[in-house]
């Protein structure tokens, strides 16, 4: 989504399709994304299989240990390609190529709330600080150089931002400045003539387990429950529900075990999960930013999604972020309740949160 963004502003000779071994195998996503974004057409793809840069190794190794495995998975990564040094690489973080590139010229991609998080909390150091945080940074750039290992930071690097921050120097760019195709502009179209009766729908980012948190996520009914609480906690029984579920419950053809739109039916609300509404290779693949655009939901609730933080300049949709979503797991909450209160003050309109 982001590199379509991207595409659109500055010229692009080539798109690298990573396809991650593991749990960030997603089925077609490549099919999907050409199919969404009118913008990266026109570019030469080059699809990559590599391993993923999640768990190369345990926090308990020994330091050079955790180089051996680094240097294993960087050394993996650069033979499924030549990756030339004369290139300006654009990409996320948690991408394996940006990651490995021996290229100086790295800007990065907003993934998720990680990159606003990590540069809310730069915005926040004054000082002695903010001096420490770029020591450690150029340190850390040394030890890469030394012992070739992959590395990325955000605080030496341009940023191309997604989530408008105030006092960030990052390059933004707004997801209503989104085009997408006519073929799936007419999908859309035909799902709202179906069924919104001319209704404004609220979306809901449907709570599950966070996927990089246990490998291949499986979608457990224990969710719907949650998911229940929340649409009722927020949202009027007169109101028509637009369910999404995380893209990566769809990661090899497979589809959430989700009882959710009975659920539901049963508490009186009209909804759709919008996912079981498109072709089989859009499943799991369309952006939630992407839906809002095209869709106009009068409100967004989430748990933790960078979704919501991404739409806070829009001051015309309704933002909530529920964090109890993840109560029964103390430690993940903790974790998600940090992030959102280093981002939160820092956007232009704050989302609601609940805790």
């Amino acid at each position: 989504m982001l590199a379509s963004l991207v595409a659109a502003r500055y010229p692009v000779s080539n798109i690298i399709l990573e396809k991650k071994d593991g749990i960030d195998m997603l089925h077609d996503y490549e099919k999907a994304a050409l199919f969404i974004f009118t913008a990266l057409r026109s570019i030469d793809s080059i699809v990559l299989h590599v391993p993923s840069p999640y768990y190369l190794y345990n926090q308990s190794d020994k330091f050079y240990v955790k180089v051996k495995k680094l240097w294993t998975f960087r050394s993996s990564v650069l033979s499924k390609s030549t990756l030339p040094d004369g290139h300006k690489y654009l990409g996320p973080m948690t991408s394996s190529v940006m990651q490995c590139s021996t290229s100086r010229e790295r800007e990065y991609l907003d993934h998720g709330l990680g990159e606003p998080a990590f540069r809310a909390s730069c915005l926040n150091r004054r000082g002695f600080h903010k001096a420490l945080l770029m020591a450690k940074s150029v340190y850390k750039q040394l030890l890469k150089s030394i012992f070739r290992i992959p590395f990325c930071d955000l605080s030496l690097s341009k940023c191309h931002a997604l989530c408008l921050l105030k006092g960030d120097n990052s390059e933004f760019y707004d997801f209503r400045d989104l085009v997408v195709s006519s073929e799936f502009k007419d999908i859309l179209s035909s799902i709202k003539e179906q069924f919104f009766s001319k209704r404004k729908p609220i979306l809901l980012l449907a709570v599950g387990n966070i996927h990089t948190e246990k490998g291949l996520p499986v979608y457990s009914q224990e969710y719907d429950a949650v998911n229940l609480s929340i649409i009722l906690k927020h949202v009027a029984p007169t109101d028509f529900v637009v369910t999404k579920f995380h893209g990566s419950l769809y990661a090899a053809g497979k589809s959430p075990d989700s009882e959710l739109q009975n659920l539901l039916a049963e508490s009186g609300y009209d909804s759709i999960d919008i996912d079981a509404c498109l072709p089989d290779f859009l499943k799991g693949h369309v952006p939630a930013e992407v839906l809002a655009k095209e869709l106009c939901f009068s409100k967004v609730l989430c748990c933790g999604s960078a979704t919501v933080f991404n739409m806070a300049h829009v001051h015309n949709i309704e933002l909530i972020s529920d964090l109890s979503g993840y109560s029964s797991n103390p430690s993940l909450h903790s974790k998600i309740v940090d992030v959102v209160n280093l981002v939160n003050p820092r956007l232009s309109s704050n989302v609601r949160i609940d805790l």
